[in-house]
């Protein structure tokens, strides 16, 4: 999933937008809600844990990733909105 900010630059005055994406993971019956009405482009509400994990990459250097484990899930506006 990804979440979107935007604002204004305060020296050129252009519209600036910063987009980062997260790994969600989903269990039980929130997973089959999720995969059933979720879709590209749809907003949602998530809340959740976060959890990192540790690994090692095919170079042998100890790389971290920080998902977040869902406990709520809610479907937000329409199927096209986007902010």
């Amino acid at each position: 999933m990804a979440t979107s900010e935007s604002w204004v630059d305060k020296k050129s005055g252009e519209k600036v937008e910063r987009t980062e994406w997260h790994r969600v993971t989903f269990f039980g019956a929130l997973a089959k809600i999720v995969a059933e009405y979720a879709s590209k482009g749809r907003l949602v509400f998530v809340e959740g844990s976060l959890r990192t994990n540790k690994y090692t990459d095919k170079d042998g250097v100890d790389r971290y990733s920080t998902d977040v484990i869902a406990s709520e899930f809610q479907l937000l506006g329409s199927q096209s909105s986007k902010s």
